[in-house]
């Protein structure tokens, strides 16, 4: 008898590894076909959909396959009960540890899709496409340890009763972190920047570096990060420069008194001529404005058909050294803050 009972259970475990071993090589070379079958057909398309099936089949690797070898043999060879119990738990988990990220990635190349469906008419702000990932993500992982739970016996309404009671006081000790949470998905929606913008908020400019959902960081022209709350950013003003394509330069320019009237009359000539020789500068008017405490003031003011700053500095520059020159050359005198004192006897 016990002769017997050895080669019956010889007789099991061979069974057993048989299957496994069948089960394993079959499903290992399913998903190599497959894969390579997809690989050929993502050659010939432009679409990105086949290399998507390429990816999610990798991602089933050899544990999975050592998972699914050893459940597919527990279904037919009873080994121990406590070995099946086991090797069902186990082999629950991985199934939705894989299920779940397989969701995860479908999910992501959704999103992905939607967001970007819009990319011809505007340009794309990856900043959503992150944290809806992080979102769906976190949703997704969520869901796949309440089903885990709930397989193990646990009470997951239960669970999830305390955690919404939970989730109230939360709310209420996190109000303004979710406050900034929504301040982003306003910034997302209404766009009154994008990562990349030239913006000013009140005294400081700089270059949108990042936006994250609760607050965005602005490089200054100082060199430093700026870090401002997305609330913050909502409730004040902001110039955006990204549509600038011109700029408004203003300035009043002063000569001395005792200037003669044919040299004033030049000084409109002269300006007007400078600034429509300077490429992308565009004239806009000149005039003897007003007579100042200690000067004769004219009023100047043209566009810079640049937005780039630095650029539209450089134009202002040239400018400013031809009015100078131009200046030097009709010997006309600029104006500084002087007084003259007429004493009488």
């Amino acid at each position: 008898m016990q002769n017997l009972s050895a080669e019956s259970l010889y007789y099991k475990y061979a069974l057993f590894l048989f299957l496994f071993l069948s089960a394993f090589i079959v499903l290992t070379l399913v998903k190599f076909l497959l894969a390579k079958r997809f690989e050929r057909a993502a050659e010939k398309t432009k679409n990105d959909f086949d290399d998507l099936l390429v990816n999610l089949l990798r991602g089933f690797d050899v544990v999975f396959d050592i998972l699914f070898g050893l459940f597919f043999a527990t279904q037919f060879v009873d080994l121990h009960e406590r070995v099946d119990f086991y090797i069902s738990r186990v082999s629950l988990i991985v199934v939705i540890f894989y299920v779940t990220r397989f969701l995860v990635t479908i999910t992501n190349y959704g999103f992905r899709k939607i967001l970007t469906s819009k990319k011809e008419k505007e340009e794309f702000d990856p900043t959503m496409l992150k944290v809806v990932r992080k979102v769906s993500g976190t949703v997704l992982w969520i869901v796949a340890i309440i089903v885990v739970l709930q397989n193990f016996g646990y009470n997951v309404s239960t669970l999830v009763g305390g955690l919404g009671l939970a989730g109230i006081a939360l709310a209420f000790g996190l109000q303004s972190f979710l406050e900034d949470i929504f301040s982003f998905f306003s910034i997302y929606i209404d766009k009154p920047f994008k990562v990349g913008d030239s913006i000013q908020v009140g005294d400081d400019s700089g270059k949108v570096k990042r936006i994250g959902m609760k607050s965005t960081i602005i490089k200054t022209l100082r060199g430093e990060n700026l870090v401002i709350s997305n609330r913050e950013l909502t409730q004040v003003r902001i110039h955006n420069y990204r549509t600038l394509r011109k700029r408004r330069v203003a300035f009043d320019i002063g000569v001395e008194y005792g200037t003669s009237k044919k040299k004033l009359e030049k000084i409109s000539l002269i300006i007007k001529k400078i600034v429509k020789g300077i490429d992308q500068a565009e004239f806009s008017r000149v005039h003897f404005k007003e007579f100042g405490e200690s000067a004769l003031v004219f009023g100047v003011v043209y566009f810079v058909l640049v937005g780039d700053f630095r650029k539209h500095m450089d134009i202002r520059e040239k400018v400013n050294f031809k009015i100078v020159e131009a200046f030097e050359k009709e010997k006309i005198s600029m104006a500084f803050p002087s007084q003259t004192i007429y004493v009488r006897k």
